[in-house]
Formats: structure tokens, sequence, C-alpha cells
């Protein structure tokens, strides 16, 4: 007489829906972490980019005050930047930044290819009080969109800074 065995091997079709279902689900979780380090990449470079045309335009007020001297100050209107890189960038001829106190708008397109890297909203303000110079600059990303993500920059000049005119 023959004994037959009833010890099957392998997975009931329940145990391999519930595996799929965990795994599915695991995954979801993954996938979903991608647009949000793909917003906070961009959010990064766009902040550099900020700082790095922040540093830029207070480096070039400096440079502007010790060449042309502390009336500069007395008049902020007469500071006049001229955007660096204008062999990479395709900026208009006559654009300038100036400390107008007013939103003013800088759009950075790439000379090989017409698309904008970088559209800065800017405002350059000087105050004076006594023997300082005070330039606040106040930047927002994009040409247009919300303006509550407004970055400030701030720096001061003393005029004893310059003694040597």
């Amino acid at each position: 007489m023959k004994i037959r065995s009833s010890n099957r091997s392998g997975f009931t079709l329940v145990e391999v829906a519930l595996a799929l279902m965990v795994t599915a689900v695991g995954m979801m979780a993954v996938f979903s972490l991608f647009p949000v380090g793909l917003d906070m990449n961009k959010k990064a470079i766009d902040d550099t980019q900020l700082s790095i045309f922040a540093d830029d335009v207070i480096a070039g007020v400096r440079a502007q005050l010790w060449k042309d001297g502390w009336n500069v100050v007395q008049n902020p209107t007469a500071i006049r930047l001229r955007p660096t890189a204008r062999d990479v960038w395709k900026i208009p001829p006559a654009t300038d930044i100036e400390a107008t106190g007013t939103k003013e708008t800088m759009i950075y397109e790439f000379i090989d290819y017409p698309i904008v890297d970088m559209a800065v909203r800017y405002k350059l303000n000087v105050n004076t009080l006594g023997n300082r110079a005070y330039f606040r600059l106040e930047l927002i990303n994009g040409e247009t969109g919300p303006t509550n993500n407004t970055q400030v920059y701030y720096t001061e000049v003393f005029k004893t800074d310059m003694s040597w005119q």
C-alpha cells in the first residue's frame, strides 16, 4: 500500500496577492518622494543663482564706490552696474543694474540658444547716515509669480573705508 504525502510546497494565490500589495505600497511611498526632491533641487539652484547675482551686485556697488568716490552715495541713481559674463548671457546692451529703489527685472538668456536660464526681480536701495552708506538688495526669483519669497541682502560701507581718495 502506497502512502501519499499531502505536503505541497509553494505559495497560495492569497499570499502572492498580499506580497504584491505590500510591494506596491512601498513603491508608491518611494515614488512620492521624487517630486519633493525635484522641487527642493530647483529651490536650491534658484537660491544659489540669487546669491551669485547678489554678490555680483554688491561687489559692483563697492567697486563703483572705490572708482567714483563717495559722491555716488549722495546721488544713488548714478549707481549703474553692468551685468557680468556678457560672453555667456544675451543681455540687451542698455540693460544696467540701477539703484532706483523700484522693482526691476533682469533676464539672463543663453547666447547659444534662446532659453531663459534666470530671471530676477530686484530692488536696490541706498541710504546714508553720516559717514555710512547702507545698501539693501531685495531679490525675487522669476520674471513673474508670487512675491512672498523675497530674499534680502544687505551691506554697508563707511566713508572712512575710502580714506585713500
